[in-house]
């Protein structure tokens, strides 16, 4: 029989033949070191305490490494590194944990417990510092100006852990395209206009301590920019009145105010003043002279822009106030109201029946109604009422009308046109409606109305 060489876990014969020792082997791997943790993944906060197991079952004569990154921390129970706040808890045969005292963002995020066997086993494990959210943004003067219609890139460069998400807002206006957030570390303006003028605002969020908030101003070059919210002003005599326009461009634009003709507004009767935007003239009490057209220039590098506002003494549209459902078969009580700085002189009324679909319309009825003072109106009312029998109408019908005042300083735009009924019709809703279909023409009537002929036919009388 052969004689036999023990080299372990196998049994060798001189003639190089192998058997394997399945004892032994079952020998060895009951001996072999196993992880009895479970690798963790962690995210914690800068300065909280962590504590890493390292488990082991059938430790031996094995070692625990412990590393955090390439650095060597214990080696079995002796440590390696002095940074103090690393240490061993309940080191034994049952391996150990690795606590580590006020984490900080520069720590390695790995950590590696090593068993030094002769077949080495790893086990790792992850720690992610949770870091409150930090901003940088482009440009980092926080101030950019560019020219109308070029494409304009506003970046908000966010750090921190978790990921931190991007959110834009504009100070006290929503953002282009009309939405109140966007979101994502880059606002893009394709093509940029005055109005994106502003201060944007970038937002970063995390959920780990207070968001974080820059903003850049935005500023556009553009050419002045003139409107008016009131392009008619309404006044009298002796009473104070105002034109007024909203202005912007950028650079700031200088604002003129002009009369018809270029004629500057010299002199303490006018008194400019400026408001923010708003640019306007002030006169303490109006003359007859003052009435007219003003012209509100704005002009800076790049262009300029004109508004256009009338003052008139004119008095403003006539308001209807009746019911539309009339009472009567064949007539029909209209009454009004109108704002006046100067008395009225007499009114105008044009009213039709209104066709059937496919039928031609009516030509327009005219009523000229002379003004009649009210009994125990206010002397400083600037609001004069007056009422009218439309007769000769047609029953169960319905009608619209368009009233006009007249005063010194001449005819009122139309009212907007009020729909009627006589008795029997089907019940009308009050409702207002802008403009009016009647010509021209009968809107503003040539010469001053039937009041001043029949006073000029009693004076040729006399």
């Amino acid at each position: 029989m052969p004689r036999e060489v023990s080299t372990g876990r196998k049994v060798a014969y001189p003639e190089d033949e192998y058997i394997f020792d399945e004892e032994a082997e079952e020998t060895v791997s009951s001996h072999v070191p196993k992880f009895t943790s479970q690798p963790l993944d962690l995210a914690v906060k800068a300065g909280d305490t962590v504590t890493l197991p390292c488990r082991v079952d059938k430790l031996g004569d094995a070692v625990v490494v412990w590393r955090a990154g390439d650095q060597t921390l214990f080696t079995g129970d002796y440590k390696t590194t002095s940074d103090s706040r690393y240490s061993l808890q309940d080191p034994g045969q049952l391996g150990n944990s690795l606590v580590i005292a006020g984490v900080d963002q520069k720590d390695s995020p790995e950590y590696q417990c090593q068993i030094s066997s002769s077949t080495p086993i790893n086990l790792k494990h992850h720690v992610r510092i949770q870091v409150p959210p930090t901003i940088t943004v482009r440009p980092e003067s926080r101030i950019k100006v560019v020219e109308e219609g070029n494409e304009v890139v506003l970046e908000c460069i966010a750090s921190g852990f978790p990921v931190p998400i991007v959110t834009w807002t504009k100070k006290g206006d929503l953002l282009p395209y009309q939405e109140k957030k966007h979101t994502g570390k880059r606002l893009v303006i394709p093509a940029v206009k005055g109005a994106h003028v502003g201060d944007y605002f970038c937002t970063a969020e995390n959920g780990v301590g207070d968001p974080a908030t820059e903003h850049i101003r935005l500023e556009v070059n553009f050419p002045p920019q003139v409107e008016v919210a009131n392009d008619i002003v309404y006044t009298g005599a002796g009473h104070e009145a105002a034109v007024e326009c909203n202005v912007k461009g950028q650079p700031l634009p200088v604002v003129s105010w002009f009369r018809v003709k270029g004629t500057p507004l010299d002199g303490p009767h006018y008194q400019q003043y400026q408001e923010g935007y708003r640019y306007g003239v002030r006169i303490a009490s109006v003359r007859d002279e003052d009435l007219g057209v003003y012209n509100c220039q704005a002009e800076n590098a790049i262009g300029k822009d004109t508004g256009i506002v009338h003052l008139t003494g004119k008095p403003k549209p006539v308001k209807v106030l009746s019911d539309p459902n009339g009472n009567d078969k064949d007539m029909f009580n209209i009454r009004w109201s109108v704002e006046s700085y100067a008395e009225p002189i007499e009114y105008k009324i044009l009213y039709r029946k209104i066709q059937e679909a496919g039928e031609p319309d009516q030509d327009w009825n005219e009523l000229e109604v002379a003004y009649v003072a009210a009994p125990g109106r206010a002397e400083d009312s600037i609001v004069y009422s007056q009422k009218a029998m439309l007769k000769s109408l047609e029953s169960a019908a319905v009608y619209q009308a368009i009233v006009t005042a007249r005063n010194q300083y001449g005819w009122s735009e139309a009212s907007d046109t009020f729909r009627f009924s006589t008795l029997g019709a089907k019940a009308l809703v009050s409702e207002k409606r802008s403009g009016n279909s009647a010509p021209s023409s009968l809107l503003r009537p040539a010469g001053v109305g039937l009041l001043s002929a029949l006073l000029a036919a009693v004076v040729a009388l006399l």
